[in-house]
């Protein structure tokens, strides 16, 4: 929830600032992941479209008018001048209010000096780093 009403803060300092909505992108690794980010704009009345994995590739720029919700993947190639990478640091174990707001670790914590499980945490997380440069 922190999360959620942060960047629903920063997208308003924003367009305070002359940015209009379709020049900004909340992005996350998982679309279940913007959810929440879908509730509070709507309830804020925020206009915004939510980009699906499957969809066409996208046009260079976003279309102008809305705020655009999607996944790291949906969005490659696309420019856009405010983007917000949300619920990197997700813990499906956790409660929302137990979530971190921010922050992402991209060290590896092997299980227990299984080398076979660190090298596949490893991956995952250099995985997970590329997508952030996507971002």
């Amino acid at each position: 929830a922190l999360e959620v009403r942060l960047v629903l803060d920063q997208l308003r300092m924003w367009r305070d600032r002359g940015k209009a909505w379709g020049e900004m992108s909340v992005l996350a690794l998982s679309s279940g992941h913007l959810t929440d980010f879908m509730d509070e704009l709507k309830n804020a009345g925020i206009p915004y479209a939510e980009r699906k994995d499957k969809d066409p590739p996208p046009p260079p720029h976003p279309p102008y008018g809305r705020v655009t919700l999607g996944t790291i993947h949906s969005v490659k190639g696309w420019e856009c001048d405010v983007v917000c990478v949300v619920r990197l640091n997700y813990d499906s174990t956790k409660t929302d209010e137990a979530q971190p707001a921010f922050g992402w670790s991209i060290f590896c914590r092997s299980g227990g000096g299984d080398l076979a499980l660190a090298d596949k945490v490893q991956a995952q997380q250099l995985e997970k780093v590329r997508l952030l440069y996507t971002a």
